[in-house]
């Protein structure tokens, strides 16, 4: 809420303007992590659709790697119903 300014031009900022700017700074950081998260996601679908696509690709291998994008997604859309304002 208040600041003080120090001889060499250093500022330190209190109360609810440094809150504001962590919060803010936290909330980008979030939303870049978030699309980086989408993005990987998205190539994980395509690299299992691509091994699915290739013969000799045991299937309990391809079973196992979509029961663990079925449970990322799950876990993705629960987020996103948790936090709708971030999306």
């Amino acid at each position: 809420m208040s600041s003080f300014a120090f001889s060499s031009g250093f500022v330190l900022l209190t109360g609810t303007n440094q809150a504001a700017r962590v919060a803010e700074e936290s909330a980008k950081a979030a939303q870049a992590a978030q699309e980086e998260t989408l993005k990987q996601f998205a190539a994980a679908q395509a690299f299992l659709e691509e091994v699915k696509s290739k013969s000799g690709t045991g299937q309990g291998t391809v079973w196992w790697l979509q029961r663990e994008l079925e449970e990322k997604k799950s876990t993705i859309v629960n987020y996103m119903l948790l936090y709708p304002d971030l999306y």
